[in-house]
């Protein structure tokens, strides 16, 4: 089994010099055609941008964005470049752009359907940074950007749920999925 980390820098070595066939731009979200593999070589560099600047762990952003947006296949992704789910109230008082649409959220356990504003990118790179800078910055998730730090991505995740990133009373037990997950696509593509 070869680490996820030494995957990703390989492709991130492969967008360095131009290897790919699709996707290559970093100008929109994804497509009903992006595959997983599409969506990690995509994803894998601009990941190690945020692991470079903030010391979040390529494997925990590519982790929580395949969830988040499905494998860059999500209507928020490819309309929204918004690759995290994160929601656009304060954005839209602040009348920056966002993207209506319709949500699943929990309530007592129990899923609910309603419609949320989500922030609007102009690329993925910019989602991303908006996501780790919330990581960072905001002392909700405090503890889990240590965990990141320290490289724990399991903690990671359990401690981002647990400060309410996602209402789902199983996200983070699908995060750890999603991350068993990326290591096979990635596996794969070695």
């Amino acid at each position: 089994m070869m680490p996820i980390f030494v995957v990703v820098l390989a492709l991130a070595a492969l967008a360095a010099a131009g290897k790919w066939t699709k996707n290559e731009k970093d100008d929109g979200g994804g497509t009903n055609d992006m595959t997983r593999a599409d969506f990690l070589k995509k994803i894998a560099p601009l990941a190690k941008v945020i692991e470079t600047q903030l010391s979040i762990p390529t494997e925990i952003t590519v982790t929580q964005a395949a969830h988040e947006s499905n494998w860059g296949t999500s209507q928020l992704t490819r309309d929204a470049n918004n690759l995290f789910g994160i929601t656009g109230d304060s954005w839209k008082a602040k009348k920056k752009p966002v993207i209506e649409l319709p949500t699943t959220e929990y309530r007592d356990g129990k899923p609910y359907t309603t419609t949320r504003p989500f922030r609007k990118y102009t690329t993925w790179l910019d989602s991303l940074k908006d996501w780790a800078n919330l990581i960072a910055a905001d002392k909700r998730y405090a503890q889990a950007y240590q965990a990141a730090r320290d490289h724990n991505a399991p903690l990671f995740f359990k401690l981002v749920a647990q400060a309410g990133y996602a209402t789902d009373p199983r996200y983070s037990e699908k995060l750890v999925l999603v991350r068993d997950a990326v290591q096979r696509e990635l596996e794969a593509l070695a």
